[in-house]
């Protein structure tokens, strides 16, 4: 509500609607600057943990805790989790 004083203020000078349109354009930035950021967090607290999963079975497989087999099968596990993500983005984008 504070905007429709600007709205007074643009009539009597032009100059006011230059500061009303900053404002507004501010605000705009700010929510997609949360937006994004949000957004590009949760992509990569995806890739952190997968990184962690990978090692892990490295880790695993090297101290001869788990077998080849099951290795493999984590890592193709992995790999089929990174790619129905991907597919699914794509889904999203269409």
């Amino acid at each position: 509500m504070a905007y429709l004083g600007f709205v007074v203020f643009m009539r009597e000078d032009p100059r006011y609607g230059w500061l009303l349109l900053i404002h507004i354009a501010l605000l705009v930035l700010a929510v997609l600057l949360v937006f994004y950021t949000r957004r590009i967090g949760s992509a990569m607290e995806k890739v952190n943990y997968s990184h962690f999963v990978a090692r892990l079975l490295k880790e695993q497989f090297s101290n001869g805790e788990i077998t080849e087999e099951q290795y493999r099968c984590g890592m193709r596990e992995l790999h089929d989790d990174a790619r129905r993500h991907l597919s699914l983005k794509s889904h999203k984008k269409e």
